[in-house]
């Protein structure tokens, strides 16, 4: 009896090792998987899933409201076919649309998808897949309010989904969802310009020493911005009677008035003056006016000179 008790206990402990043995051959027989990640292309997608790391964006340090961001995934993303056997073939390469997008953006050129062709053949059962955009490789996303994007933070996503024909064994589906995130920290601002002073006052010296020299208007434009800055600006005031190049005095003197000029050329009231370009540096731009007393007509005599002109700026 205890001899037929040693010949049997060890069946059990067979059968368990067999099947240990089996059972990692099982479940890779008839898969496939897939690994996005940044270029060159890696295996991220460990103990056979499909898997994505995030996919880092290069962002400018700041950029303006109505800023159009350019992502070349080309440039950025491959994505690692991995099969259990030979690779006879992918089919129905799809991508969603771009999902997740962050608030900051919405895309410029309206719904986009991914495209991924085959770029490497590895061998009979890893081949590598870049990504691309049509027309033009580019996807497009415009910034659309001020903001702050940190490093990590998500851009958008996209969903890979594709079908790989195995040799011998089942179809085998895959899918995977790809996050673009932010690689740096950038911050979306609004463009902005401000004038050195809110009002200037031109002292001119006496007219007999004067006479019709122009003297520069101390009012300068600074902007913040990615772009250069270009506009309009325009003089309203009162003009004497049938010349509205000379803006009339409100002081003691008779007969006299000032003139602007913008180029060395008169200043009509209401004429739209193009001015630009400034940079968006923070540095003080002169607008470029001058202004001299200019005759209106009449008896001239003594006083004073006192004109007041407003003056109006539009810029983009």
């Amino acid at each position: 009896m205890n001899r037929a008790d040693i010949m049997i206990k060890p069946i059990p402990k067979l059968l368990i090792a067999v099947l240990l043995l089996l059972f990692p051959l099982l479940t890779w027989a008839g898969r496939a998987r897939i690994s996005c990640t940044p270029s060159p292309a890696y295996d991220a997608g460990r103990n056979w899933v499909d898997a994505s790391v995030p996919i880092p964006v290069p962002l400018p340090d700041t950029m303006d409201t109505g800023y159009a961001l350019q992502v070349d995934p080309s440039q950025l993303v491959q994505c690692m076919v991995i099969a259990s056997d030979n690779i006879q073939g992918l089919d129905n390469h799809a991508t969603s649309q771009l999902e997740g997008i962050s608030s900051l953006f919405y895309p410029t050129l309206g719904p986009q998808n991914l495209i991924f062709t085959q770029s490497q053949w590895i061998n009979g059962q890893v081949i590598i897949y870049s990504a691309s955009v049509n027309p033009d490789n580019v996807i497009y996303l415009t910034a659309n309010q001020p903001g702050v994007i940190n490093p990590g933070d998500t851009l958008f996503t996209v969903t890979y989904n594709s079908k790989v024909r195995l040799a011998g064994t089942r179809d085998s589906q895959f899918g995977v969802v790809i996050p673009f995130v932010a690689k740096n920290r950038s911050v979306i601002v609004n463009r902005n310009c401000d004038f050195s002073s809110q009002s200037a006052t031109v002292t001119l010296p006496e007219y007999s020493v004067a006479g019709t020299s122009a003297y520069q208007v101390p009012l300068s434009l600074s902007c913040t911005s990615m772009y250069q800055t270009y506009g309009t600006m325009n003089l309203t005031g009162t003009t004497a009677s049938g010349d509205n190049t000379v803006f009339t005095s409100d002081g003691s003197a008779e007969g006299i008035g000032v003139r602007f000029y913008y180029n060395s050329q008169p200043v009509s009231a209401n004429q739209n003056l193009q001015f630009g370009p400034i940079s968006g540096s923070d540095t003080p731009t002169n607008l470029g006016l001058s202004v001299a007393y200019a005759r209106t007509g009449g008896h001239l005599t003594a006083g004073t000179v006192l004109s007041r002109v407003n003056l109006t700026l539009t810029y983009r």
